[in-house]
């Protein structure tokens, strides 16, 4: 199966070796291998029922179906999958900020929480 995080290029000015650090995931706890630190993108900001994320605009998450979608993507009564079961997404709302984001590489199936939404690893 295809998936968007497949047809992503995300644009790393740096990427650093991590050790002896875990993450959780949809599967339990995972190694992270690396923090890969990205050209600036846009910064978008996603609030959902118990959740606050800012990210970049193809910044990765999961539908209510397990299917991976853009965060640019999703409209206020959207669900998303959470680290605690399904996130109603309030807004989403563009800023006119451009920030260096922040990419984790992790083992397993690629995919991690962040700020305790689903986020898959590109």
């Amino acid at each position: 199966m295809h998936t968007i995080s497949e047809s992503v290029t995300r644009k790393f000015v740096e990427s650093f070796d991590i050790d002896d650090f875990q993450i959780e995931s949809d599967t339990g706890w995972v190694d992270v291998t690396h923090l890969n630190v990205t050209v600036p993108y846009q910064k978008y900001i996603l609030k959902t029922t118990n959740c606050y994320l800012e990210c970049a605009d193809d910044h990765i998450v999961f539908d209510r179906d397990h299917n991976e979608i853009f965060v640019k993507d999703l409209s206020s009564g959207s669900f998303i999958m959470g680290q605690h079961g399904l996130e109603e997404v309030l807004s989403v709302t563009v800023t006119n900020e451009y920030e260096n984001m922040f990419d984790l590489s992790v083992t397993g199936n690629h995919t991690y929480y962040a700020e305790e939404i689903g986020r898959a690893h590109v």
